[in-house]
């Protein structure tokens, strides 16, 4: 075997630290992603703004947050992860973060804080949040907001796709590989 230089261990040990933290001496402020857009017949808005103060229907947020955790409760794979914790902290939880992510992005500091939160999420079996159980979670999610866009006679396919590139960076800081 070839001996190791420490130049080499150096690398070795930045490269371990990155992929720990890929954030790593970025501010906590700084935005990774833009907040997901909505055309309305009203000009452009933040999708955060659209179920917030949405110009055709009163607030749609609730109604977004109920239908998602009726159909992740019913989730074969996703309920396990929610079935012993207390729904309506849950909710207002999903909401906060879901609101802010689709009025001003994601920042670096969400990632950290939503890696740090859902870390300890686990099912009753102990298995934490594989990458099958986040992107069945976010289909729900997206198909959800689809629903409530179309309902609005919009068109939901740009907005979707805004919102999944917005939140790309969370999947890598929430799932894990089993």
């Amino acid at each position: 075997p070839v001996p190791v230089g420490t130049d080499q261990k150096d690398e070795e040990n930045q490269f371990a630290a990155h992929l720990a933290d890929p954030y790593r001496g970025r501010a906590a402020a700084e935005l990774l992603t833009s907040p997901p857009m909505v055309v309305t017949r009203h000009g452009e808005i933040t999708l955060g703004e659209y179920l917030k103060h949405n110009p055709y229907r009163d607030n749609v947020w609730h109604t977004v947050v109920e239908k998602f955790y009726a159909q992740a409760v019913a989730h074969t794979r996703i309920a396990p992860y929610i079935a012993d914790v207390d729904v309506a902290s849950l909710q207002k939880h999903f909401m906060a973060a879901i609101m802010i992510v689709t009025s001003e992005g994601l920042r670096v500091g969400t990632v950290r804080s939503m890696e740090n939160r859902h870390a300890r999420v686990r099912t009753p079996d102990g298995e934490p949040i594989t990458f099958t159980v986040y992107d069945e979670t976010v289909a729900i999610l997206a198909q959800v907001i689809a629903d409530e866009l179309t309902h609005d006679r919009l068109d939901s396919r740009p907005v979707i796709e805004q919102l999944l590139r917005t939140i790309a960076p969370l999947r890598d800081a929430i799932a894990v590989t089993p």
